[in-house]
């Protein structure tokens, strides 16, 4: 790190902080990636942090985003692997059709949708999913003849069994103009693949609400130097015990909340929140 810092005509601790804006941008352009460029404003939503070090990151991705509203779970070091076992098991199939919508075969896309419900049902079967906690999903995908990329929208399962896609073509037109601002309604329409989802229901846990603890301000551990990266040079900022912040608690950056497995960073001109089940969120002050 030295030797690098060296090069760049930096100190240590800033050559390390601009490899932390580095890695916040490149996070925040795979945010973009699947916001704004899927017609979604990431301006407009939450930034949901998980992982241990997430809470350390959040709040340079949301500078970069222009988010304003950041929720940190109180167990984000674990949200990933949580989110594992309380997923619902679901099995993806897809069958290719190429074929004009208007010139479709009824009974082909029947025997298509029948079939990928069979396998669908018995992959969950398999894996010991009762039939009353199984599901499944139809969908498209549909282009304008012609183009080369598909978007992908529900079909019912009452236009399955009627083998109509006018539903299916209506979602289409709709989804286009949304995704890239125009629509062509009178222009045929091919359908590519018919997808199923199968869906095994596993129960969620209740999530506990977490009880009013004491002022943050008694929750206060001291103040120690950090880095603040709006200003590039080091400060003084208050410690936190991030486990006594009970529901309702309130703190203003620059602070530092710690718990056992991982930092929550609350820059300057930020506030901090403790909701009912123990969830930090951050907005600007």
């Amino acid at each position: 790190m030295e030797g690098l810092a060296a090069r760049l005509g930096l100190g240590v601790e800033a050559a390390a902080a601009g490899i932390v804006e580095v890695i916040d941008a490149n996070m925040a352009a795979g945010i973009r990636h699947v916001t704004v460029e899927r017609g979604h404003d990431p301006r407009a939503l939450p930034l949901v942090v998980a992982g241990g070090a997430g809470p350390v990151h959040a709040a340079g991705i949301a500078h970069e985003l222009g988010i304003t509203r950041i929720l940190v779970p109180r167990d984000s070091s674990i949200f990933c692997a949580a989110g594992m076992l309380f997923a619902d098991l679901r099995h993806d199939l897809v069958q290719t059709l190429v074929v004009p919508v208007d010139g479709l075969d009824a009974d082909r896309l029947r025997g298509v949708c029948a079939a990928l419900a069979r396998d669908g049902h018995a992959a969950l079967a398999g894996e010991g999913v009762p039939a009353a906690r199984r599901a499944l999903a139809l969908a498209c995908d549909v282009r304008y003849v012609g183009q080369y990329h598909e978007i992908t929208v529900p079909l019912l399962a009452e236009e399955a069994d009627a083998a109509d896609l006018s539903g299916v073509a209506k979602r289409f037109h709709e989804a286009h103009d949304r995704l890239y601002g125009y629509a062509l309604p009178d222009t045929p329409l091919e359908l590519v693949n018919v997808r199923g989802v199968a869906t095994g229901l596993v129960d969620k846990p209740r999530l506990p609400e977490a009880p009013a603890g004491g002022a943050a301000r008694t929750l206060r551990r001291g103040r120690r130097r950090a880095w603040l990266a709006a200003e590039r040079a080091f400060g003084e900022v208050d410690l936190y015990d991030g486990l006594g912040l009970g529901a309702g608690a309130r703190l203003a950056g620059p602070a530092l909340v710690e718990l056992p497995l991982t930092t929550v960073v609350v820059p300057p001109e930020w506030r901090l929140e403790t909701d009912r089940h123990g969830s930090f969120v951050l907005e600007p002050a």
